[in-house]
């Protein structure tokens, strides 16, 4: 896989369902990120967005100017044997994903706030 390949990846009812299979009760299950959503309206900062490019001084890096210089300089450090060889291609993996995380967050088709609470029943 490359970058953030999930290969098997279920999805939320099955995962529910199966806690429910191996006996669990599930008291409550919600996506945390549609919550801040709609507790935190325009103020809302959401998951993926310190992986967003953004012109300040903490989102340039992930710009195509800030991109290219991290590529640059890691390809100097590799080469000249300060970086360790396949450390540029850990960098395009991780540029990859970074980029992914982000088009998969703001389309809502991925999410790491999903919050399932589950009890085992105790025993009689």
């Amino acid at each position: 896989e490359h970058g953030d390949g999930l290969p098997e990846l279920i999805g939320i009812k099955a995962a529910v369902q199966a806690l429910k299979d191996v006996g669990f009760e599930v008291v409550e299950h919600f996506d945390l990120n549609h919550y801040a959503k709609e507790a935190y309206g325009p103020k809302n900062i959401p998951w993926y967005r310190t992986l967003e490019a953004d012109w300040t001084l903490d989102g340039w890096k992930h710009t195509v100017v800030g991109r290219k210089f991290t590529e640059i300089m890691v390809r100097v450090l590799e080469s000249i044997g300060i970086a360790a060889e396949g450390s540029f291609a850990t960098l395009q993996m991780l540029e990859d994903a970074a980029t992914h995380l982000v088009k998969g967050g703001q389309q809502d088709l991925f999410t790491p706030m999903y919050l399932v609470v589950a009890r085992k029943p105790a025993k009689n």
